[in-house]
């Protein structure tokens, strides 16, 4: 808390959006901007940390953590008090000599992945190592259970690399396989968005197999954009099963 500060509060929370926020400075233009009225831009989620108590810790830190599981639109987060002034919980810590503020410094601020126990569950002989012998058969499509990549774009994540690195290894002992990489999305965004992203993503998952030492000859990659979903994407849930990556092995 900042020495200066003459009130403390208990409500600071994050504001995760798919929008960059505008800097705003009127209170009505900022309620706005933080709560939009259409539903379809809706597109944000505010976490209230804690209300156990308010912070007026002025000679150190205090440390703030929680786990947050995002649902595919978080491209910006903010930290902060996201209540009007008269919904905001204050309590007075010395007397104002100008103006009523609390006042923060945030330092050390890091957002880090965990493992989804969900992704990672294995329900079938075949979800469980690609890497074993005899797993795969020829001219049969499978779909990568752990190649994931960030929202709307075409960059794989970390975890992806254990399961493509298992199946360069599959390859590797049989030169005379190729392989097809297939890529898909959900039905939201255009038809040409769509296309184009499930093509750079199926390419990406070629690049990095290339990269491991995989022939460029021996793979191939294609884009079919939300052209063939395998559930409605009625549902989150649904869509996130249409956002996939698939591939199938060849005989030369």
């Amino acid at each position: 808390m900042a020495e200066k500060s003459t009130k403390a509060t208990s409500d600071i929370d994050i504001l995760f959006t798919e929008e960059k926020l505008i800097k705003c400075y009127h209170a009505n233009y900022c309620e706005k901007q933080i709560k939009p009225k259409k539903a379809r831009d809706k597109k944000f989620q505010k976490v209230e940390i804690s209300r156990d108590h308010f912070y007026r810790e002025k000679l150190g830190w205090t440390k703030i953590s929680f786990t947050y599981t995002a649902t595919g639109f978080e491209n910006y987060f903010s930290i902060g008090n996201f209540n009007l002034n008269r919904r905001t919980n204050l309590v007075k810590m010395q007397r104002a000599q100008e103006y009523e503020f609390a006042y923060y410094y945030i330092d050390d601020v890091s957002i880090v992945s965990l493992e989804n126990e969900v992704v990672h569950q294995k329900t079938q002989k075949k979800e469980e190592s690609i890497a074993q012998e005899d797993s795969i058969k020829e001219d049969e499509v499978y779909t990568f259970k752990n190649v994931l990549f960030e929202f709307d774009k075409a960059t794989l994540v970390a975890t992806s690399v254990k399961e493509l690195d298992e199946l360069y290894a599959y390859l590797e002992k049989r030169p005379s396989l190729t392989i097809e990489i297939y890529g898909y999305t959900d039905d939201i965004g255009t038809l040409r968005r769509n296309k184009e992203l499930s093509l750079q993503r199926a390419k990406a998952v070629s690049a990095y197999l290339i990269s491991k030492g995989l022939e460029a000859s021996r793979i191939q990659w294609f884009g079919f954009g939300s052209s063939k979903p395998i559930v409605p994407n009625d549902t989150e849930a649904q869509r996130k099963k249409n956002r996939r990556v698939e591939f199938k092995l060849n005989s030369e």
